[in-house]
């Protein structure tokens, strides 16, 4: 097997199965291993910008915030100054609930973007997400 490229990122041959047996399913599947993921490692990725903060996209309607389930993931869609940067789960389940307790009273709710790739990504809420989550971390007690 060949190393695989993914956004120009050169992916070494110990990866590049996990990478092509995942990279490129839907977003749901995608979604199912990153929450399997993020219970099993304790931990999710983000981008930031060292200057900006936490990569973020706006729309009319929403603000999206980018996560993936590991380091890899995440360092193929730096650009310029951005630096792959580990929450931790609870961490991040805190986050999760304080969106969702506060986006009931604001103009543009809080999404995220799921494991995105060069194509799509999963959208979902602050609530789903922690549920979803939290379920996953409740079956490994």
């Amino acid at each position: 097997m060949l190393g695989l490229k993914v956004r120009g990122m050169e992916i070494d041959m110990e990866k590049g199965k996990e990478f092509q047996d995942i990279f490129n399913v839907p977003p749901k599947k995608r979604y199912k291993y990153f929450v399997e993921k993020a219970a099993d490692n304790g931990e999710v990725w983000m981008l930031n910008h060292k200057r900006l903060g936490c990569q973020a996209f706006e729309d009319e309607k929403n603000i999206y915030l980018r996560f993936w389930p590991t380091k890899d993931f995440a360092e193929c869609f730096k650009y310029g100054g951005e630096v792959t940067q580990a929450v931790e789960i609870q961490e991040f389940c805190d986050i999760l609930k304080m969106y969702y307790e506060e986006s009931e009273q604001e103009a543009k709710k809080i999404m995220f973007h799921i494991f995105p790739n060069e194509h799509d990504a999963y959208t979902i809420d602050s609530y789903t997400l922690y549920c979803d989550i939290m379920d996953a971390l409740n079956k490994r007690v």
